[in-house]
């Protein structure tokens, strides 16, 4: 204590401060370089992204908004619906204005929202993990397969996975005044629309919402109340502009069966563990899978010693809905569980370490 300065503490905090900004300031951009770099010309035909890309046409050039030529079919409602919500083609809207067709600029926005959901991911989770283990979750998730593939697509599934995390982080945000709960709860209201209005299964980030507020108070705040009624009247809003969004879900809904949804369980299950090993089988995949699978379990634990958390409530009821929904999308739908089931794996792995390390370096080390 004789050697206690608090100036050269205070100055050596501000270092590491600024060198933690600095590595995670170099990591986003080596991850923006790779996926700019491995964009590929021309899409996949899987025919949603034309939807989406006539709707951004239809906005750019003043027409109708649902005027797409496409006729749906009630027989075969898989196909999609009549229409998909606006928020992603009002997104698309002004690239088509600028460069038309050309693909390579709405891919390049694709790379914008993986790059802005990684930062995202770090703000959320950082306190909890530390730089380093942090960082690690940002590499892992930004040099992954899953999102190097969702990026060559023009769907709504980044932009969604963005503004799913944007929730948690303004629900995860403690406000130290009266107008900062206020700001949150406008800025709720805005984000909680724009979930729901790029993909209809956002909606389930209202229970969501309401379980968290349940748990955590036992009652439903002023101020999330604000954001529910703001959710709501840009959904009306919506409606009013471009029709009621979407026809054609409902008519799914009879095909949901307790095989489907078995079928669902069993297939999320390969699609959660082929992102740890791509997808490859073998020995060494089993093993890395298993081993991940015990650091998650964890991970779990200590969330659970942790308490209620927002991104606990606000994925349970989507994924939920992706086990009932019969037309079960693979990693598509399973995009908004990666952060948080590698976020558990890091948490595991933090807690093993601190516990073995001090007393068997040696094995630690052979280990990893």
């Amino acid at each position: 204590m004789q050697n206690y300065d608090p100036i050269r503490v205070e100055q050596s905090s501000s270092f590491f401060c600024w060198c933690r900004y600095l590595y995670f300031g170099f990591l986003l951009a080596t991850i923006t370089a790779f996926h700019v770099a491995t964009v590929r010309e021309g899409h996949l035909w899987g025919d949603d992204f034309a939807l989406y890309i006539h709707h951004a046409q239809n906005i750019a050039e003043n027409r109708p908004y649902a005027d797409t030529g496409y006729i749906y079919n009630p027989a075969i409602p898989v196909y999609g619906p009549r229409m998909y919500p606006p928020v992603f083609p009002l997104l698309l809207a002004p690239l088509y204005k600028i460069f038309g067709l050309s693909l390579l600029p709405m891919k390049l926005e694709q790379v914008v929202f993986i790059i802005l959901t990684l930062a995202l991911v770090f703000v959320l989770w950082h306190r909890h993990l530390g730089t380093g283990h942090c960082l690690a979750l940002v590499a892992i998730l930004g040099f992954s397969p899953a999102l190097g593939s969702a990026k060559e697509n023009i769907l709504s599934d980044l932009p969604f996975l963005f503004f799913f995390y944007a929730a948690v982080c303004l629900l995860q945000w403690t406000p130290s005044g009266q107008k900062q709960c206020w700001t949150r709860g406008l800025a709720l209201g805005v984000i909680l629309y724009l979930v729901i209005g790029t993909r209809t299964a956002g909606i389930t980030i209202v229970p969501g919402l309401l379980l968290y507020e349940w748990l955590r108070q036992k009652r439903i705040s002023r101020h999330t109340g604000v954001a529910l009624v703001i959710c709501a009247m840009a959904l009306i809003a919506q409606n009013w502009f471009v029709g009621a969004v979407p026809g054609g879900y409902m008519e799914q809904l009879h095909s949901v069966t307790a095989r489907t949804i078995l079928l669902n369980a069993i297939r999320y299950t390969r699609t959660l563990a082929g992102f740890w090993v791509g997808g490859i089988p073998g020995t060494f995949s089993f093993l890395v899978i298993g081993a991940v699978s015990g650091l998650i379990f964890m991970g779990l634990l200590s969330e659970h010693r942790r308490g209620v958390a927002a991104v606990h409530c606000l994925l349970a009821p989507y994924m939920l809905l992706m086990i009932l929904w019969p037309f079960g999308a693979g990693i598509r739908y399973a995009l908004p569980v990666l952060p948080w089931m590698a976020f558990l794996a890091l948490s595991g792995l933090r807690e093993l370490s601190a516990r073995f390390y001090p007393c068997y370096p040696a094995t630690a080390a052979l280990a990893f």
